[in-house]
């Protein structure tokens, strides 16, 4: 609050003596007021902006003693509480940018070089930030500090977590990564330590457990990785990279995930394992993209829940499902990401539960059958009819109407 009224102060001192030309109100319902008329604007010079309102919007133009335009735009909640606030210079937005959360404490404080005059979505892409941007948290409390130069990340910028203890210390060089970056743990403890030149990595790079072990060192030259060592959290050594050539570890919300490396980059086999060292899932990788057979398998079994064949970085092919039992549950064609071709699925004791077939991810033509039928209780044709969906154990699930290859009504049920 003491915030809010210093911020109210200052800009009641910057325009107390700049003369109000007119005033532009938009109301909730979309309606538009514009006042010119010196007696009515006198009604609204006295007037606190950053109080409750019953508009959308308000912008005040003023001129000022070089004869330029200066305007102030306020939006505001439908509840009436100030939503934003945005000064601008001749039709462009320049200086004072500051959003509140509903509740009237801070979110966004920042100084506004360049753009559009407006505080839509659109508007905001174009704007040019200069100098210390600050975000706050809902509680009021700052999360992050953003260090700007015309537009461009440039410097340190520091991130927070909830607790006020440092998330992040960032530094930047027109808007990329540039020297030393370091990330902690919400308990204070170093997280990561790594050097970047103009956005590549470069130089060392240490992570680090939340008990402060060594959890990796890595060495990389602009972007590729030469040497790694990989520990787990006793100091054992998991797995190594020289020449950039080797097995890189890293350790993933109680998941162990070991990627092969070659020339410095991942190239072939990526494992996914559980905390206890079981299978979880594998895919491979070829210049960057997923590119061949992806195997996902359930918990502590070597039974396949789910494989897939992508080519780079699309599924392609037959995408295969099945029960915990190892019975078939369902087979479909994908080309570039999107179904096309038929789709079966299968009841758990093997019988067929429902055939489709897609154009581009549209429904052309299915059949779905209850568990013990030969012929379908119910049809889609050239994209329009009803599809009746059961459960694996034959039991009714829901009713789905089709027109013109889209589903029309998606649960008749409720």
């Amino acid at each position: 609050m003491r915030q809010l009224l210093v911020f109210i102060f200052c800009s009641a001192l910057l325009f107390a003596h700049q003369e109000l030309l007119s005033i532009h109100l938009l109301d909730h319902h979309g309606m538009y007021q514009t006042h010119q008329d010196e007696k009515k604007l006198k009604s609204f010079e006295s007037q606190d902006f950053l109080s409750a309102q019953p508009y959308q919007k308000v912008v005040r133009v003023f001129k000022t003693e070089n004869q330029k335009t200066q305007s102030i735009i306020t939006s505001y909640y439908p509840s009436g509480q100030v939503c934003a606030f945005l000064e601008c210079v001749d039709g462009r937005a320049k200086g004072v940018y500051k959003e509140w959360y509903e509740s009237g404490k801070p979110k966004i404080e920042a100084f506004i070089k360049g753009g559009m005059a407006d505080l839509t979505n659109e508007a905001e892409k174009s704007w040019v930030f200069h100098k210390c941007a600050k975000a706050y948290f809902p509680s009021g409390r700052i999360e992050a500090l953003l260090q700007y130069d015309h537009g461009k990340l440039h410097g340190f910028s520091t991130f927070y977590y909830p607790n006020k203890n440092v998330k992040k210390l960032t530094s930047y060089h027109e808007n990329q990564k540039h020297l030393k970056c370091l990330t902690f743990f919400e308990t204070g403890a170093l997280k990561k330590e790594s050097h970047f030149q103009h956005g590549k990595l470069h130089g060392s790079y240490e992570r680090f457990f939340e008990n402060g072990t060594l959890y990796s060192v890595e060495k990389f030259d602009f972007g590729k990785l030469e040497k790694g060592v990989y520990f787990n959290k006793k100091g054992k050594i998991l797995s190594k990279i020289e020449e950039g050539a080797g097995i890189k570890t890293l350790h993933k919300k109680n998941m162990i995930i070991k990627s092969n490396y070659v020339h410095g980059q991942k190239q072939g086999k990526t494992e996914i394992f559980d905390s206890k060292g079981e299978l979880l899932s594998h895919y491979h990788v070829y210049n960057g993209k997923k590119h061949g057979r992806q195997v996902e398998f359930y918990p502590h079994s070597q039974q396949p829940r789910l494989a897939m064949f992508w080519v780079e970085d699309q599924i392609q092919g037959l995408v295969e499902t099945w029960y915990p039992s190892g019975q078939l549950e369902s087979q479909k064609e994908m080309s570039h990401n999107q179904k096309y071709g038929l789709s079966v699925c299968y009841y758990e004791s093997g019988a067929v539960m429902m055939v489709e077939e897609y154009v581009h991810d549209k429904l052309k033509d299915g059949e779905y059958y209850k568990k013990g039928q030969k012929t379908p209780f119910s049809k889609i044709t050239n994209g329009k009819g009803l599809a009746t969906l059961f459960d694996p154990r034959g039991s009714f699930d829901k009713e789905i109407i089709y027109e013109n290859f889209e589903p029309l009504i998606t649960d008749l049920t409720h």
